[in-house]
């Protein structure tokens, strides 16, 4: 008696099989990836919030100029002298702000600069107190020195958004 050879499947089998079995291996960690996300407020946030916050805050120490300018946009549901843009200008601990126009406040005074300077000190000061707190903030830094270059938080029931911009060096260290 002959004994007979069972055929083994042809290269195009063989090929679709493994294509299959990777396409489901694929699937398959893409699908718990999706289920592993970290979502807002979760500790991972928060701990991956305040990476970024300390990293964040290492390479602005380090690359910190001596004397600098920036352009302070604030977005709120607030009087119109905060939602004004200004200027800031920090040179060591010496900060200063002002309007680039003289505006009417809502009382009928003339400023000069904002009341609240939001000084890159304090941008980092209210990223801080907001990842402690466990509230909603939205970061973003600057690529080159690492200052927070947008800010978006609630404060008091209120959506607040800070943008620095036009970021210019005065004098390096």
């Amino acid at each position: 008696m002959i004994a007979r050879r069972r055929r083994l499947g042809s290269k195009y089998q063989l090929t679709t099989h493994l294509a299959v079995v990777l396409l489901l291996l694929v699937m398959f960690i893409s699908a718990g990836f999706y289920l592993l996300v970290v979502k807002p407020g979760s500790p991972d946030t928060d701990s991956a919030q305040r990476y970024g916050l300390d990293s964040a805050r290492a390479t602005w120490d380090t690359h910190r100029p001596r004397r600098f300018r920036y352009v302070v946009d604030r977005q709120c549901d607030c009087p119109i002298e905060e939602r004004q843009p200004f200027v800031v200008t920090e040179e060591g601990l010496k900060v200063t702000a002002r309007f680039a126009i003289p505006l009417e406040s809502s009382t009928g005074e003339l400023l000069t600069g904002p009341a609240d300077v939001a000084s890159i000190t304090r941008l980092f000061a209210i990223a801080e107190v907001a990842i402690v707190a466990d509230e909603v903030i939205e970061l973003a830094f600057d690529a080159n020195f690492g200052f927070p270059s947008r800010t978006h938080f609630t404060n008091s029931g209120k959506t607040v958004l800070i943008e620095v911009r036009d970021f210019e060096v005065l004098e390096y260290r």
